[in-house]
């Protein structure tokens, strides 16, 4: 919202009042032979309950099988 404020000043101010959560992308890659092996499955998912930052994790070159095939020895989170 602050980037339109001088330009379109009433587009700012409805988008300041969406509410919204920050959030960070990390995506890691490792070689398989470098790293542990995952868990089964093709990520895992944290209840709010216990108390920790991240909330879930996609195991990508489990879940999109095209990752693997470009590079099978590549492990990527």
């Amino acid at each position: 919202a602050e980037l339109l404020r001088a330009e379109a000043p009433a587009a700012a101010a409805e988008l300041s009042a969406v509410e919204y959560a920050s959030m960070a992308l990390i995506t890691l890659a490792y070689r398989r032979s470098e790293a542990a092996a995952l868990p089964e499955g093709s990520g895992f998912l944290v209840p709010p309950v216990d108390g920790h930052t991240i909330k879930a994790s996609t195991f990508a070159s489990r879940k999109w099988g095209w990752i693997a095939d470009e590079d099978p020895d590549l492990m990527v989170l």
